[in-house]
């Protein structure tokens, strides 16, 4: 995470932001085996005494999953190991082309009938956490959110600040200054979109860095609830502007999950940038966007290609998948 003052400012509360931020990952960090988070997930079924951090935390996924409906659901972890992922990164990497070129069926996600997270136990006066055996979470999402707007709040006296955290901005302070963002393409290299923003949150949930290879398949990161597995919607990426980070990522990876028609209709209030599969972009409620850079040259872009050949054994598994007369795309 980053913090940049507009020019002639001072931050006076800059070098307590590191010391917070590095407060919040050591104590939600799924890789360190004793963080909060790891004691937490390693003892669902029994009450768990934590922080007033890890209880902001639970608090922030919670609202995260009743805003999309369960959608954006933090009880997935399991399901998301199962689907091959390795704390730190330990599997295969594949291109997103790669996969999105094996024959599929294209679904909206839907939220998981079990609705764990509407089970977590949360206790704030005695400040302890019980999850339901078996369940352990993922709270990566809502963290880093978490932290961003908690470090909007610290500044709110600046006259105007923007917050950098992994590609996501938040605009901050008394009179934001209004900023021009670039909307990266999945499928491309390169910029697809240029915007500006003069306040709240831009944030962009996608497939792009996602992807892994699982045998003769592929999956990512991001986890339809209902069918404990990687969901493949026809939607690949979602930039969504919102108030704050937290509704900004939580509107961003509801739309993709819901696919192109439902997807657009979350974006409807503030805005955003949807891009399908096939590489088509859409901007949604009115967005001002333009193709070209700061200097008025086009945006450069040269395409992602599969390059190599799938086995015949993996195109028999791929095809299988696809039965006839099923449509492979939700309408756009």
């Amino acid at each position: 995470m980053s913090v940049a003052a507009a020019e002639s400012q001072s931050l006076n509360t800059a070098p307590l932001l590191p010391v917070q931020v590095k407060t919040v990952d050591d104590a939600l960090s799924p890789l360190d085996r004793n963080s909060e988070l790891s004691l937490l997930n390693g003892h669902a079924g029994e009450w768990v005494r934590v922080s007033s951090i890890m209880l902001d935390a639970l608090e922030a996924a919670i609202a995260a999953a009743e805003r999309s409906g369960g959608l954006v659901d933090p009880t997935l972890m399991r399901m998301l190991e199962r689907s091959g992922y390795a704390p730190r990164g330990r599997q295969t990497p594949a291109l997103l082309a790669r996969g999105l070129a094996r024959p599929m069926v294209r679904l909206p996600a839907a939220p998981s009938a079990a609705g764990e997270w509407q089970r977590i136990q949360l206790d704030r006066k005695r400040s302890v956490v019980r999850l339901r055996r078996g369940v352990r979470l993922d709270l990566a999402g809502s963290v880093k959110a978490m932290a961003v707007d908690a470090v909007a709040a610290i500044l709110a006296d600046v006259p105007s600040v923007a917050i950098h955290a992994g590609g996501d901005i938040r605009l901050a302070g008394a009179r934001p200054t209004a900023r021009g963002v670039a909307i990266g393409h999945p499928l491309l290299e390169g910029h697809a979109l240029r915007t500006t923003i003069s306040g709240g949150a831009v944030s962009t949930s996608g497939l792009r860095t996602g992807v892994w290879k699982v045998g003769c398949d592929f999956a990512h990161h991001l986890i339809d609830p209902a069918r404990a597995a990687p969901a493949w919607t026809g939607v690949i990426q979602v930039t969504a502007i919102a108030p704050t980070m937290l509704d900004a990522t939580t509107l961003a990876k509801e739309a993709l999950l819901r696919g192109p028609h439902a997807g657009r209709a979350v974006l409807q209030r503030h805005g955003g940038i949807m891009i399908l599969d096939n590489g088509r972009s859409m901007t949604i409620a009115g967005l001002d966007t333009v193709d070209t850079d700061p200097e008025g040259r086009p945006l450069q872009q040269s395409r992602v290609e599969a390059t190599d050949t799938p086995t015949r054994r993996c195109q028999r598994r791929a095809w299988s998948r696809v039965r006839p007369g099923r449509a492979t795309r939700e309408p756009v």
